[in-house]
């Protein structure tokens, strides 16, 4: 007893306390005798504090901290379970409950999870042992706690264990929920409002639940909120059905809607976090919960769809524009759908969402109209909607897979990353989705028997519906063919970035899906490889697919590049032979002409290209390892190339290379760049060693790599370790015309890659010499390169080297990494010549050795080195301070805390790097105490997980702590002593007497810890402490840091005692003008932060605010805070002689306005500004003074901008900077004052146009266009109105827009007036100086949108013609109109997103006013598109007006200038030839310039040029000349196309004198596929032309032989697959409009059309006989067949004019008599044919059937004869 008593006195350690978990029964045995209960009294008491004193340390491990939980779980469960009740009382107390509850709250953030569960278990076991007095006691002083730690106090840390155990109570019914609403309702009632106590039971419910849902925002206790919200939802749910007087019924809005809508419109952040956790519980609880949550958003039973269209009602949207609203809503109904709830229906069969057996019916047509939808949230929940469904065989609708052919196309394109990737997400469940449907309609349909079992008899299942399920099947598998088609068309050389990336991954997913049968079962998806499997197999992999990805392997995009070589990867291991295999002569040719293209260009991405073709030769499956023969061939092929072989003529490559830039550097930049090469040994070879003993080579080719590395570095050391290598050049280049980027790339990327390709293989264990080479190698770069990019890839191989070593079992190799730490160490206290900021590559040295060998002996003596190394107090005064040893040390401890891989190793270290940093900031070393600062910042970033760098725009309040000052207690130390230096020396008065002390060591230093004090909240008991130092630091010499230190005082102030703190901060005495200005900044941020949260509040007016004003002031208190400053005006203004302080005292005031009335206090400022002259602090006060101003005028008096004052010197523009805030200032939006800004507004437009037109000042007239501008975009908001559109009637006339504004300056606020002023001179009568006026706007509109002008001015042009709403459906200026619907079309193809969408909202204005309709939803820019060019069809139909369409979408197709086109009907074009010649070939420039427009996809363009030009031109082929004049500048730029297509295509690619064919050849060019795809289009368009009107200059032959021309010679040289379909398919879409116009012409001359004569000719009694050939004549194949012979029968004249009517009635008549007699013959042809065959058919069968007789007669006489023998 006595040994155990001196044990007591001690903490348990780990190993004592396992111990005492498994002898409990040894300490508490089962049969106690009374000695044993006597000694267990005494002893179990002294166990049990000794446990919750080690839980509590805070220096011992999470397993230490678990054993003593298990433990004291042990005890516990002993003490119950025992039959004596001496050991049962020891667990009975309420002491020992309640600190054993204490230690799950206070430290399951530092212990293991299953320990502390384990303790809340049995800590709510043991309540049922108790009585229910002492249990109710008990649970109320726990439920206190829980309350206040996790509603109230809101501590993170223990935050999580609270919700956890009100979990657990509510679960396990330890706690009933009436008892806990009631203890909730008395604690809220206590501590937020005492109008609680009055609510109802219901009520504190939903307060309970939104307390709890406000943590859902939080990562780490999403889980445990989500958990506690779900068991709340359901007891609620069993107590209101239970009770009788409350039934809960099926149209009540769920308990859990308004508290999650409110928690959501607070944190956005929620909504994923109550998709995935809490709606599928609270829904499966209550099925109909869904369509009841949905009414709350006047959806549900009032979503009606409008008769008119497809789409929701305008009506049915919700009343809220919130977009937190809508996502929640969406996030509903896509839980709904996971689950099963909801399920789609036909538009006929349910027009509104409603719930009906257990079920919600959804719409088809709903998520239509979210499919188009500007907002990318919306989209993605039309998209999600349809795919996802609770049956994965449920099979889609005919409208649905309609409606996703038709948008999309649309979700290809989003430029957002995001957007793509969870689109990509849906495909591929929209592809398992069509396998589960495909294999479910395969599969016969059941019977059902009499009892409704299911029997498979085909005979017993209706033929209609075995037809309908076929006609479903034929659905989904079309789909699937043509989305397979769509994205190969998305793989054409001008399709933007967004869509090929797309593209390429959905092919992934197909090819993934198991679709197509060449693609190895190993390769397939983990869905693809169930159970499921596709009934049908399509052909992916084709020719098509191959080539388009082949030509992707050179795109600028890595991602693509990497896509493509996934893709080909595929295509190399299919069955050689079939379409689709990638074959080694086709891949070798490839790289034979890929690397010709990089040699010639040097460019990063194609020497990628190369590396990433030489990988897929080396991996393909016909390639073997090693030929008889291994000497390295000059160019790729099967026959002579080996893996061997391709290392090998890497490896010369790189030598040749080499050799190269040590004779003629400049040479090698020009034509021998290394880095493919390079490339393609780091990515294209993976040599075994296990083989090296077989292949000696193998060693060779691997000494040749390791040489040629070094050799590598020597080449480019002299430019990379220059202390400026961006701006160095070797000398003797001063003859040559690279520049210092040509240089500084060539010597970066060889570096990058060599770097790269050390590593990339296994060394074998006779190579460690090697290894410690290579090693010493990269070790020399990074402590000598001075480029950031190149020691950042040198630190990766480093790294590498580094893993390889501590990876190693050899201990010779891990004695490596000893070697290099202390040759680091050297380097760091040595290394004289680092000139950069950060130690170039030496901190890289330390994290790759720790991240190599992180053992804590390693970790401690590196940072035990550092650490001394940092301390160190030997400084050098005439060295400069980035050459300090102690510089280096810093900058190795900040990466080293930095680097994640050392995170948990590094934790111990982190007060130890604090200690740095305040020795650190005392230096009076410059580059010391910034490295210090460096070192500090990486600190804080890893404690707060945030890397922001600047000021948040909106008021700081720390809501909880995210650092555990308990856990590092010297970062309090820290800030407390930083805080008290800074305060004794200013209080000292050394900083006021020179400033230089202060400057040194204060500023560096507080900075600091007011960044951290103003994100985390410091413990209770200091932080009136803090923040009385804080507020001392506000009378600092130093602007910067008396603003910083109110920042930070003002989010120390907690906002529930904001009046009291300004009366203390503001009445006190104040010494100086330094600290009345601090003082006054501290009142500003606060009030800021007061009236921030007022606003929110206003704005969150629910039954839950009274929670959020909890730990705020309430309205009345804003008045008091107005009040209080008012009545210190006559202080801080009236008596004040600073300017400086004063303009603070303005703007606290100017805080107010939304709010207050601040009359009185206006005229006192503007009485006080009268007649004072600016000066350099007086500009400051009349700057806020006149902001206050223009913001808020006073009702009686005429706003203005006062004019400069002669004499005075300032520059006239500062005048006018008052006027940058004028509608920029946040109001709140349900303050009254606001309500009457349009009215301001409007005062305020009316007097600027009147300054505007007395003014002559350049300047002053820039300026104040600026304001109309700002003023107008304000204002367009409001309109619509029609009061508001008479008040703005312009008193401006536009010539000063058009003529005296033009200031660069003022452009884009001019081009944002014009809009202004369009809306409303359009809807004037014409007159001659209008039109003119006008028309120049036009013309300025549309020089403004090229895509060489800046940004912000075609923002403002997309902004201009948002402006426009009635006019365009004004009677007047039509051609005005048409000119800004051309503009329309540019824009809505415009590079930014942001002005597309502007574009995209006037397309949607214009469709508005086309209906009248109140609201017309704006679509996505390409919807928008195809919307207004509809509308253009409908709306111009009077000639003039269509053929200026004509002639503009006809010079957009042939590039032609549009001005000349649209106004003088000219197409002034340039040849294709001569365009041909200039794009023919790749771009080999290494800095190739960007195409400024990167969205637009010039196929597209032509694509809806040509369906424009067929749409408008079909009322317009009579009517006269100028139809006739388009179609002959048409027939010549498409004849001229035709035959230079076919020239080049034809041009013999061997002999050096043509292009290139095959995937790098010029119909793979972005701008060579344009122009063909454009002539092509064009054909087809004049084809069509010629066959229906027979109008043109071309005969429709003549158009036909040159397409067959271009089809012949395209597909023998092996042309961009595309173009061939295309030529395909204008041939055949020609040969169907000659049969439609024969079958015309018959049936006009016969009465019966083509068809009806060959059923006649077959029923005649000549041709009865030949019934099988008559139907071969009626096939489409045979007509088609005929008709492109008969047309290749002409051929083209060379010139004709064009042949007369008569002329060319005869020469069809004659046509159509050929062709008859034609068939006629052909068909008694025929007939004689098959007669004659018929007939040798009739004598083969009489001659076999004699020889038959024969041989039986033959049998019938040997079987007599044998008759006879016997």
């Amino acid at each position: 007893m006595e040994k155990e008593s001196d044990s007591s006195s001690n903490l348990l350690t780990e190993e004592e306390l396992r111990k005492l978990s498994k002898d409990c029964s040894r300490i508490l045995p089962d049969d106690p005798s009374p000695l044993d209960e006597q000694r267990t009294a005494l002893i179990v008491p002294l166990y049990i504090r000794q446990i919750l004193s080690t839980v509590q340390l805070l220096d011992i491990s999470s397993s230490h901290r678990a054993a003593a939980t298990n433990a004291l779980c042990g005890i516990i469960e002993r003490c119950e379970a025992s039959h004596s009740s001496p050991f049962r009382s020891l667990v009975q107390s309420n002491d020992l409950w309640i600190s054993g509850f204490n230690v799950f709250l206070q430290w399951s953030h530092a212990a293991k999870g299953k320990s502390m569960r384990q303790l809340l278990l049995t800590l709510g076991r043991s309540l049922n042992s108790l009585q229910n007095s002492e249990k109710h006691a008990l649970v109320d002083q726990a439920l206190a706690n829980i309350f206040n730690i996790t509603f109230k106090e809101r501590e993170a840390l223990e935050a999580k264990a609270g919700l956890h155990a009100l979990e657990l109570f509510l679960s396990r019914d330890i706690v009933s929920l009436p008892l806990l609403l009631q203890s909730f309702q008395q604690w809220a009632a206590s501590n937020f409002d005492p109008s609680l106590k009055s609510h109802s039971q219901k009520s504190i419910t939903k307060v309970l639940i939104f307390v709890c849902l406000q943590w859902l925002a939080s990562a780490d206790k999403t889980a445990a909120a989500a958990h506690l919200t779900c068991t709340l939802c359901e007891k609620a749910s069993i107590t209101e059905q239970e009770d009788r007087s409350s039934v809960y019924s099926d149209e009540e809005i769920p308990i859990w809607a308004e508290p999650a809508i409110a928690v959501v419109r607070r944190s956005p952040s929620a909504i994923n976090a109550l998709q995935n956790h809490v709606f599928p519980t609270v829904f499966r609880q209550r099925p109909l919960d869904v369509a009841l949550f949905l009414r709350l958003f006047n959806h549900g039973a009032h979503l009606e769809l409008d008769p008119q269209s497809e789409g929701v009602a305008v009506g049915g949207r919700p009343d809220s524009d919130d977009d937190n609203d809508t996502a929640l809503l969406y996030a509903a109904l896509q839980t709904g759908k996971d689950i099963g709830i909801i399920q789609e229906v036909e538009a006929d069969q349910s027009r509104k969402i409603e719930g009906r057996d257990g079920r919600v019916n959804l719409p088809d047509a709903y998520f239509r109209e979210l499919l188009s939808d500007p907002s990318p949230m919306k989209r993605l929940a039309g998209l999600s909607l349809p795919v996802t469904s609770a049956s994965i065989s449920q099979p889609f609708s005919e409208a649905t897979l309609k409606c996703l052919r038709k948008n999309m196309p649309n979700f290809h394109v989003d430029p957002d990353a995001n957007f793509r990737t969870e689109t990509l997400h849906l495909i591929q469940r929209l592809v398992d989705r069509l396998r589960a449907v495909t294999s479910a309609l395969s599969r016969p349909r059941p019977s059902r028997t009499r009892h409704g079992s299911a029997q498979h008899h085909p005979e017993d299942v209706s033929e209609s519906a075995v037809d309908a399920q076929n006609l479903t099947l034929q659905l989904h598998i079309k789909f699937i063919d043509w989305y397979r088609i769509f994205l190969i068309s998305e793989l054409r050389p001008t399709a933007p970035y967004q869509r090929r990336i797309s593209s390429l991954k959905a092919f992934l997913i197909l090819l993934k899906s198991g679709l197509d049968l060449s693609v190895p079962t190993g390769e397939l998806s983990k869905q693809a490889q169930g159970q499921i499997q596709w009934p049908i197999h399509i052909r992916i992999l084709d020719d098509s697919l191959v080539q388009s990805t082949l030509n992707l392997l050179m795109d600028p995009y890595d991602d693509i590049r990497s896509c493509a070589a996934t893709i080909l990867a595929f295509a190399a291991n299919a069955v050689p032979g079939q379409a689709g295999c990638l074959e080694i002569d086709r891949l070798g040719l490839f790289l034979s002409q890929a690397e010709t293209l990089m040699l010639s260009s040097g460019r990063a991405d194609h020497g990628d290209g190369v590396a990433r073709a030489y990988a897929l030769l080396y991996a393909h499956p016909g390639m073997s390892f090693m030929l008889r023969s291994t000497a390295a061939p000059q160019a790729p092929s099967k026959s002579s190339l080996s893996r061997i072989g391709i290392l090998q003529r890497l490896v010369n490559s790189i030598r040749e290379s080499i050799n190269v830039t040590k004779r003629d550097f400049a040479q090698a930049i020009d034509a021998h760049p290394m880095h493919g090469a390079l490339a393609g040994l780091s990515t294209g070879h993976d040599v075994d060693y296990q083989a090296s003993l077989r292949y000696p080579a193998i060693e060779e080719i691997h000494r040749r790599i390791v040489a040629s590395l070094r050799a590598v570095w020597k080449c480019v050391r002299r430019v990379l370790c220059d202390d400026a290598p961006e701006g160095h050049i070797p000398e003797n280049f001063e003859d040559t015309d690279l520049d210092t980027k040509s240089v500084l790339s060539f010597c970066w990327r060889a570096l990058k890659e060599a770097r790269t390709s050390e590593f990339q293989t296994d060394f074998s264990p006779t190579e460690r010499q090697e290894l410690f080479e290579l090693g010493n190698l990269c070790f020399e770069q990074l402590v000598e390169l001075r480029h950031r990019g190149a020691f950042s890839t040198v630190a990766q191989a480093f790294a590498t080297c580094c893993m390889r070593c501590g990876d190693s079992v050899d201990p010779m190799v891990r004695g490596y990494l000893d070697v290099w730490y202390k040759e680091a160490l050297v380097a760091i206290r040595n290394q004289a010549s680092v000139t950069t900021r950060r130690s170039a590559g030496i901190p890289s040295l330390i994290t790759s050795i720790l991240s190599a060998d992180p053992t804590p002996q390693r970790f401690a003596e590196v940072m035990g080195a550092l650490e001394g190394e940092a301390k160190a107090g030997r400084i050098n005064p005439a060295i400069s301070g980035t050459e300090l040893s102690q510089v280096h040390a810093l900058n190795c401890l900040k990466d080293i805390f930095r680097t994640t891989r050392l995170g948990r190793k590094s934790e111990r270290y982190i007060e130890i790097g604090f200690d740095l940093v305040g020795h650190c900031l005392k230096s009076d070393t410059w580059a010391i105490r910034n490295c210090g600062l460096m070192l500090f910042r990486a600190l804080i970033d890893r404690l707060l997980g945030t890397n922001e760098s600047q000021l948040p725009d909106e008021p700081v309040v720390a809501s909880h702590s995210r650092i555990s000052f308990d856990k590092y207690p010297k970062v309090l130390d820290i800030i407390l002593r930083f805080l008290k230096a800074s305060h004794a020396s200013l209080t000292a008065g050394n900083a006021l007497v020179t400033g230089q002390h202060w400057q040194q060591g204060t500023t560096e230093n507080v900075f600091p810890v007011f960044y951290i004090l103003q994100r985390a909240i410091p413990p209770r008991e200091h932080i009136v402490e803090i923040k009385n130092l804080v507020l001392s630091l506000t009378a600092s010499p130093q602007w910067i840091v008396r603003d910083m230190a109110a920042r930070t005082f003002a989010a120390l102030v907690a906002t529930n005692i904001a009046v009291e703190t300004l009366q203390s901060v503001l009445t006190l005495p104040i010494p100086s003008q330094n600290s009345l200005h601090g003082r006054l900044l501290a009142a500003k941020y606060t009030i800021r932060t007061r009236l921030y949260f007022a606003a929110i509040d206003a704005q969150h007016n629910d039954e839950f605010v009274v929670l959020d004003k909890a730990s705020r002031s309430g309205p009345s208190e804003v008045t008091t805070l107005f009040r209080f400053m008012e009545e210190r005006s006559t202080d801080l203004y009236l008596s004040n002689p600073c300017p400086i302080t004063k303009t603070v005292y303005v703007e606290c005031i100017s805080l107010f306005a939304p709010f207050e009335d601040i009359t009185s206090l206006r005229v006192l400022f503007d009485d006080d500004i009268e007649g004072r002259k600016i000066g350099v602090c007086d500009s400051l006060l009349r700057k806020s003074v006149e902001a206050l101003a223009g913001e808020y005028p006073l009702k009686n008096k005429e706003f203005s901008v006062s004019h400069i004052k002669e004499g005075e010197s300032n520059h006239p523009t500062t005048q006018f900077e008052v006027m940058q805030n004028i509608g920029t200032a946040p109001t709140s939006i349900s303050t009254p004052r606001v309500r009457l800004m349009p009215q301001l507004n409007v005062k305020k437009f009316a007097t600027l146009e009147s300054q505007l037109l007395s003014t002559t000042h350049h300047s002053e007239r820039a300026a104040l266009v600026e304001l109309l501008s700002r003023l107008a975009c304000t204002m367009r908001g409001h309109y619509a109105d029609k009061a508001l559109l008479r008040s703005t009637q312009s008193k401006l006339d536009l010539d000063v827009l058009i003529n005296n504004v033009t200031d660069l300056s003022s452009e884009e606020s001019a081009l944002q007036l014009y809009g202004f002023y369009l809306e409303t001179e359009l809807l004037k009568p014409e007159t001659e100086h209008s039109v003119e006026q006008l028309h120049s706007i036009c013309r300025r509109l549309r020089y403004a949108i090229h895509d060489f002008k800046p940004l912000l001015i075609r923002r403002a042009v997309a902004t201009a013609l948002s402006f426009l709403r009635a006019s365009w459906i004004s009677p007047y200026h039509p051609t005005v109109r048409l000119r800004l619907h051309f503009i329309i079309q540019d824009v809505l193809e415009d590079d930014d997103e942001d002005v597309r969408e502007l574009a995209a909202v006037s397309v949607a204005h214009i469709l508005e006013a086309e209906s009248g309709s109140k609201s017309v939803a704006s679509k996505v820019s390409s919807v928008a598109k195809k919307q207004h060019c509809k509308y253009l069809l409908r709306t111009y139909d009077r000639e003039g007006e269509r053929k200026s369409l004509l002639f503009y979408f006809a010079a957009k197709l042939t590039g032609s200038n549009i001005d000349s086109a649209v106004y003088h009907s000219q197409l002034l074009f340039d040849s294709v030839t001569n365009i041909f010649a200039r794009n023919i070939r790749r771009r080999v420039a290494l800095f190739d310039q960007e195409d400024q427009n990167l969205y637009r996809d010039q196929t597209l363009e032509h694509a809806c040029c040509v369906y424009m030009i067929e749409k408008l031109s079909r009322g317009l082929q009579n009517q006269g000349s100028s139809f006739q004049g388009l179609m002959e500048f048409l027939s010549s730029w498409v004849m001229d196309g035709l035959a230079t297509l076919t020239s080049y295509m034809k041009l013999d690619v061997n002999d050096g004198q043509g292009p290139l064919d095959g995937p790098l050849g010029w119909t793979y060019s972005k701008e060579t596929f344009a122009l063909s795809y454009g002539v092509l289009r064009a054909s087809g368009l004049l084809l069509a032309w010629r066959m229906q009107s027979r109008q043109g200059p071309v005969k429709a032959s003549w158009i036909k032989k040159a397409l067959f021309g271009f089809l012949e010679a395209a597909e023998q040289s092996n042309a961009n697959p595309l173009l061939v379909e295309v030529t395909k398919r204008t041939i055949t879409e020609g040969c169907k409009l000659t049969l439609q116009v024969l079958d015309r012409k018959i049936e006009a001359r016969l009465g019966c059309d083509l068809t009806k004569l060959m059923s006649s000719l077959c029923n005649a009694e000549l041709c009865t006989p030949v019934s099988r050939p008559a139907l071969y004549l009626q096939s489409a194949y045979f007509q088609r067949k005929v008709l492109i012979d008969l047309s290749l029968r002409h051929t083209a004249p060379s010139s004709t004019s064009l042949p007369h009517r008569a002329t060319a009635i005869m020469r069809g008549t004659t046509a159509i008599i050929v062709i008859l007699i034609c068939l006629v013959l052909l068909a008694i042809i025929v007939y004689l044919m098959w007669k004659w065959v018929m007939g040798w058919e009739i004598k083969l069968y009489a001659k076999k059937l004699d020889q038959a007789r024969e041989q039986s007669a033959d049998q019938a006489r040997e079987q007599g004869g044998e008759t006879e023998a016997g």
